[in-house]
């Protein structure tokens, strides 16, 4: 029987937080501190890690993971993955300093058809940390994430509009290029003739 050889976690050293970052677009702030508070364009960015309920460590490696999307990624994007880990830790007890795949198996019973999407942000967030080798995902838990599929927001959006009656006869699905990593952006808006316009543009990935 071959052994599976162990993931290679990021020495401490290599885990410790900047005292000043620079986001996608030019503003730069100090990820070290327990409030990440900038304007960033028109978005207000108000990051408060006080009220993650989790032990300190797994806070600090969860701000280590958060600022490689402050540098890569939208600040809705940043604030969503944000709200989305607080509600897992609200919800379920993280008691140890690592995420097992128990702790995201008793989430995900916790949502319905509406909330299923939580998961689907989660995920995305905690395979990118475990890629990035930082100490707090379980190796159970990024093979029970690589195992599930679970509807996204954009999808239950898409959905929830395509379904719903009141939609008037004549809407219409415009599908731009994707980015590169061919995930789209649903957002959705309305033409001049008020008829009402869903749109796939480049956005947010994992």
């Amino acid at each position: 029987m071959t052994l599976m050889s162990p993931v290679q976690l990021l020495p401490d050293s290599d885990c410790e937080l900047p005292t000043s970052t620079r986001t996608r677009s030019g503003v730069t702030f100090d990820p070290s501190q327990r409030l990440w508070k900038y304007r960033d364009g028109v978005n207000a960015v108000s990051l408060d890690f006080r009220d993650i309920n989790a032990p300190t460590a797994l806070c600090k490696s969860l701000k280590r993971v958060l600022v490689w999307y402050a540098e890569h990624h939208s600040p809705s994007h940043l604030t969503n993955l944000f709200m989305r880990f607080r509600h897992f830790a609200s919800t379920i007890r993280l008691s140890k300093e690592e995420i097992r795949s128990a702790h995201l198996i008793n989430y995900r019973a916790t949502l319905d058809a509406s909330t299923e999407w939580y998961l689907g942000s989660l995920s995305g967030l905690l395979k990118r940390w475990s890629r990035m080798h930082v100490p707090g995902v379980s190796a159970d838990a990024a093979t029970y994430l690589r195992s599930i599929r679970v509807r996204g927001k954009r999808l239950e959006q898409l959905c929830s509009i395509l379904e719903d009656p009141s939609v008037p006869t004549g809407t219409f699905i415009t599908l731009a290029r994707p980015n590169e990593t061919g995930r789209p952006k649903l957002s959705r808006g309305s033409d001049l003739r008020g008829t009402t316009q869903l749109q796939l543009i480049s956005g947010e990935a994992e």
